[in-house]
């Protein structure tokens, strides 16, 4: 038994290394200047919006689109209505007399949102790219033009936006999500994109070269993270991958508990479904996703029990704590004692979240796409 949990505590021991060398190379790579990249309107786009339930959000997704900055005989709008009960379609519809060429799909049925955008995408004509847009954001007028320059780089298979927390500061819950979301857009996926390390595509706004899109069978379906697994088959068939922040698209963040759990749930188990089509070991640390809580977790237990020295959690601690300022001055908190105060108050329940979404994956109980607020 002794042995047993030796064994125990020097895994964990190498774990948190590698996961503290590999924070902070990314760190240190995210304080470099960005990878120079440039706007462009030159190429066709299918963008493609699939949308459940969503009636109540919608309106200022359609609204943004009508502002967005690209020429209108270059984009098709397919809007995708996944099994709607509410007025989603009926909104669509609406809006489907507006600047760019648009068509309106109405399915039955929900069948999540992988299959809703290969839906939509088998209705929209020839293009050079295609733009997925999640429902409930907000891209800016020049967020097009700028996904589009990163397709320049003839190896570039996609390339992912910058969602900007639109609502940072309304709750403990919604500090803890925007933390969340400046660190691993401004300083994650800041630093991987400098590294050339393929950041992962991000459903709320990406664009995929089309001809890419072809070669690896399309949208997963049945995926819980369909964008993170279409990424990984991307760069599985030797296409990179963008990080481009310059290219924003504003979107609220949970404010509520529930909410944040049902997310925490939903990505946990999505990115540990992703584990079957993982093909290097830095999409093996991407499938692992938030199991460096669980480590960290039982490094404390370990330390608690008194057969690991309480310094190796502590020192692991230094490379969150000063990824959490880092992104804070990236994302500009405006009141960061509020800010850390929650991410203190959160990390309990993060864990527990995060452990809960383990076991239920295991479990293999369902979990469904829907509203995330």
């Amino acid at each position: 038994m002794r042995s047993l949990v030796s064994v125990t505590a020097w895994t964990v021991v190498v774990l948190l290394g590698v996961l503290f060398a590999r924070r902070m190379l990314v760190l240190v790579a995210s304080m470099l200047p960005r990878r120079a990249g440039r706007a462009d309107d030159s190429r066709s786009i299918a963008l493609l919006v699939a949308a459940h339930n969503e009636a109540a959000r919608i309106p200022t997704l359609l609204d943004a689109l009508a502002r967005l900055e690209y020429p209108s005989d270059r984009v098709q709008v397919v809007l995708v209505s996944d099994g709607s009960t509410d007025n989603t379609a009926r909104l669509m519809q609406a809006w489907s007399g507006g600047p760019f060429r648009c068509e309106v799909v109405e399915l039955a049925a929900s069948v999540g949102k992988g299959a809703a955008l290969a839906a939509g995408l088998a209705r929209a004509a020839p293009s050079e790219l295609v733009v997925a847009l999640d429902a409930d954001c907000e891209p800016q007028p020049d967020a097009l033009r700028w996904l589009s320059g990163a397709f320049d780089d003839e190896r570039v298979g996609g390339a992912s936006g910058y969602p900007r927390p639109s609502n940072a500061d309304v709750s403990t819950v919604s500090r803890y999500a925007a933390l969340e979301r400046w660190a691993h857009h401004l300083v994650w996926l800041a630093g991987k994109d400098r590294l050339g390390m393929d950041p992962s595509l991000i459903g709320v706004l990406f664009a995929v070269r089309r001809r890419a899109l072809d070669e690896v069978g399309g949208f997963p379906v049945g995926r819980l993270t369909e964008d993170v697994d279409l990424g990984s088959a991307l760069v599985g068939a030797g296409w990179r991958l963008r990080w481009i922040g310059e290219a924003v698209a504003r979107e609220d963040v949970v404010t509520e508990l529930p909410a944040f759990r049902t997310q925490r749930n939903r990505w946990t188990r999505g990115l540990l479904q992703g584990l079957s089509r993982v093909r290097s070991w830095e999409q093996v640390f991407v499938a692992l996703g938030y199991l460096d809580r669980v480590v960290l977790f039982a490094a404390l237990l370990l330390a608690a029990a008194g057969t690991l020295s309480v310094w190796w959690p502590l020192g692991y601690l230094a490379a969150p704590v000063v990824t959490v300022v880092v992104a804070m001055h990236r994302g500009g908190a405006e009141r960061p004692a509020a800010f850390l105060r929650a991410a203190m108050g959160m990390a309990v329940i993060d864990v527990t979240s995060t452990l809960r979404s383990v076991v239920g994956a295991l479990m293999a109980t369902p979990v469904r796409w829907g509203r995330r607020r």
